[in-house]
């Protein structure tokens, strides 16, 4: 988490600034079936 410069903290979730480092993440994870099912209520 120190590469990333955190907006707010709570219990278990962190808020970061939104960076162009991030994409590659972002796309990860929403193109994982098993983390989109989570995240997202569209199939």
């Amino acid at each position: 988490m120190n590469k990333y410069e955190k907006i707010f903290e709570s219990e278990r979730i962190y808020y970061i600034k939104i960076t162009k480092d991030l994409i590659e993440d972002y796309l990860e994870m929403i193109n994982d079936i098993e983390i989109a099912n989570k995240i997202s209520h569209n199939p």
